[in-house]
């Protein structure tokens, strides 16, 4: 060592004083139940989520915080001053517009100083140890050390040690590929690879600055914990490995004996009656629930969506006592949802404009009502609202009781469900036209050629990765099915006829989804149902 000179040490690990929690975000996989109440205020057993970030950041040796905020963010602003964290100063940056989180990290630039800082998501829940990314970042200096988990969530972050390659792994969860976990530790040098303005990605961000030598790292923090709050599930699970009970009670919650609750988080004010099994469900403030529910539910007068409130009124229901609970999205336009108030149970449906064959499902249940085909009774329309509300028939589908019934059950039930597709299929032209059934639309050459690359789309190119020369092959070859089908009588006919679309209720087979009924061949229908791709049969039972 040569004399006079001092060796330099790096610090062990940085130690930062300030931080930007990310809470804009417009929480769109959680609506309509992030109407009611903005994601970063959603509570985790009884606390919002947005207070566990900001005493984690407090006892990891944080003092400045800067939160962005865009939706629901008067919401935020006053939750924030009506109960202010010990030990920081908090500042609020607000977007009119969303940014992206690029953009709000330029936006929010008074607020960092020439010091590494967090950068910190407002819809995960973590429990980690910060230590192990605050060595590394003060031994590599890099750009950013970014929290990876190995094992949950999509894993598209290739590493190579704990370099980051890329953030979109051409096989995603594949070996070598991590999640990122929204927990960012950045040097200042960061705001130089972003716009001076507008909207920007802080993913794109670090890919240029990786593209100009810089050098972006993944760390894996063992023992850590991790979850995404952005959707029904991962918000429950997040209560699942913070705390082992099996439901989590808000203020002022009534839970009367009888009720089941399993998996469930219940925000304040919510009634649950004797009746009620609440299983994988978030019970939004004020709810009152009184039968089998899951997912989310909320009370209808702040579902966000005008023409539910008035349809709940055109049934003589009150908007504050009943209950909305929305299905999953389907690959569709339409939405629908279980509204119950009291012991009145029904499905609302609504669809958009994209799908014209929607707006023909009141008409269409009618006429097979007068057939003699059992379907959903049509308990109110509003066709201006693109809004009807039908009879609920139960969550039981073919589909589901199939598994769990013998060979000659389920002989039983293919027999009953092709009893009321025989119903439309009997029916002539000129008793159609009695009924008052017109323009029904028919089979054409370009239908059959929609369905067909329908299927290859879907089918053949993404879930099988046929190469476009089979796939062509295939629809070659269905090419002369459909003209045979063509020269078939055309009578009327279900079109979707699949065990998911047959509901079991009371005994009764029950058709669903018939909006799109046609005039075509019989046989497409008897094909739908027994060669349905949910539900694989037997030979055998197919001949019978």
């Amino acid at each position: 060592m040569t004399p006079g000179r001092r060796r330099t040490r790096r610090p062990r690990e940085v130690a930062p004083r300030r931080a930007l929690v990310l809470a804009a975000g417009l929480a769109e996989r959680l609506r309509p139940l992030s109407l009611t109440l903005p994601k970063p205020l959603m509570p985790l057993w009884g606390r919002p989520l947005l207070f566990g970030h900001l005493a984690a950041l407090r006892r990891w040796g944080v003092r400045d915080v800067v939160i962005n905020l865009h939706h629901g963010a008067a919401d935020i602003v006053h939750a924030v001053r009506a109960e202010p964290p010990d030990g920081l100063r908090v500042a609020f940056s607000f977007e009119p517009r969303i940014l992206g989180t690029g953009g709000a990290l330029r936006r929010a630039e008074w607020g960092l100083d020439n010091q590494p800082f967090w950068i910190l998501n407002a819809d995960i829940v973590a429990a980690i140890d910060p230590r192990p990314l605050q060595r590394l970042f003060a031994r590599e200096r890099p750009l950013a050390v970014l929290w990876m988990h190995p094992a949950a969530g999509p894993r598209t972050v290739v590493l190579e040690g704990h370099r980051v390659r890329t953030f979109t792994a051409d096989r995603p969860g594949t070996p070598g590929t991590a999640t990122f976990c929204g927990l960012h530790l950045v040097s200042p040098r960061l705001l130089r690879n972003l716009p001076t303005a507008g909207p920007a990605s802080i993913i794109a961000a670090y890919t240029a600055a990786m593209q100009s030598g810089e050098t972006v790292l993944g760390a894996a923090v063992p023992g850590a914990r991790w979850a995404d709050t952005g959707t029904v599930p991962g918000y429950l699970d997040a209560h699942g490995f913070t705390n082992r009970r099996k439901a989590s009670l808000g203020r002022n919650v009534v839970v009367r004996p009888g009720a089941c609750l399993d998996r469930a988080v219940v925000w304040d004010n919510a009634f649950i009656g004797a009746r009620a099994r609440v299983h994988d469900a978030v019970i939004a403030a004020g709810v009152h629930v009184n039968g089998p529910v899951s997912g989310m539910v909320l009370r209808a007068d702040a579902a966000g969506d005008p023409r539910l409130a008035r349809a709940i009124r055109a049934l003589g229901w009150s908007p504050a006592v009943t209950s909305v609970n929305p299905f999953p999205p389907r690959g569709s336009d339409r939405i629908f949802a279980r509204i119950q108030c009291g012991s009145r149970r029904a499905i609302l449906q609504c669809h958009g404009t994209g799908r014209p064959e929607n707006k023909r499902y009141v008409a269409c249940a009618r006429l097979l009502h007068k057939l003699g085909v059992r379907v959903p009774a049509v308990l109110l329309s509003r066709p201006a609202d693109r809004l009807a509300v039908v009879e609920d028939v139960g969550d039981r589908s073919l589909l589901d009781v199939l598994p769990h019934v013998s060979a000659a059950r389920r002989v039983q039930l293919y027999t009953a469900v092709l009893q009321q597709a025989a119903r439309l299929h009997r029916a002539d032209h000129a008793r159609l036209r009695r009924l008052g059934a017109r323009r029904i639309p028919r089979f054409t050459p370009a239908v059959y050629r929609w369905e067909h690359e329908l299927f290859a789309a879907h089918v053949l190119r993404n879930r099988l990765a046929v190469s476009p020369s089979a796939a062509r092959t295939v629809l070659r070859e269905l090419a002369p099915v459909a003209r045979l089908l063509r020269r078939e009588p055309a009578v009327l006919i279900h079109r979707d006829l699949q065990s998911s679309n047959v509901h079991i209720h009371r005994g009764e087979t029950v058709l669903l989804d018939f909006q799109g009924l046609r005039l075509g061949a019989a046989v497409y229908d008897l094909a739908s149902l027994l060669y349905d791709p949910y539900a694989v049969n037997p030979p055998d039972l197919r001949d019978t």
